[in-house]
């Protein structure tokens, strides 16, 4: 099988991709019965040699659980979509490469901020001004 780019300085070897092509279900007539039009693609990440095992460790973290088989070693995808054994290959593996890159995917850290200078000027005339307010509408009793 052909290797599959998932970044630039990331490519999974052909060796290590397995694909499986079974017999589609639901209906289709006759010849729905003698074609292996689905197909289910395997890679076991936890075998590989292209990732490092903090990138095993955030994969096993990040990916949804139904990709997983083999107890969690092994990502598969499938598709049947097409009545072409090649075009569901096709498609297996762009959404095993989203799948990978969306499993890597590291969100950017937030940068916590503090408010500036006018922000805190702003906030303390607002609430000096709604003090005021509310005094003006308090009911005095001069007895």
């Amino acid at each position: 099988m052909e290797p599959l780019e998932i970044r630039p300085n990331l490519v999974i070897p052909g060796e290590e991709l397995h694909a499986d092509r079974v017999c589609s279900g639901g209906p289709g007539g006759q010849h729905v019965n003698t074609t292996a039009s689905k197909v289910r693609l395997f890679w076991g990440y936890q075998a590989s040699k292209v990732l490092s095992e903090g990138q095993k460790a955030w994969l096993k973290d990040h990916v949804p659980p139904r990709f997983f088989a083999d107890g969690g070693a092994t990502i598969h995808v499938a598709c049947d979509e097409e009545r072409s054994q090649h075009l569901n290959l096709e498609a297996c593996r762009e959404r095993l490469v989203a799948t990978i890159r969306a499993g890597l995917h590291r969100p950017k850290a937030r940068i916590k901020t503090k408010p500036g200078k006018a922000a805190k000027a702003r906030r303390q005339d607002n609430k000096s001004a709604h003090g005021r307010k509310k005094a003006g509408r308090q009911v005095r009793n001069d007895d």
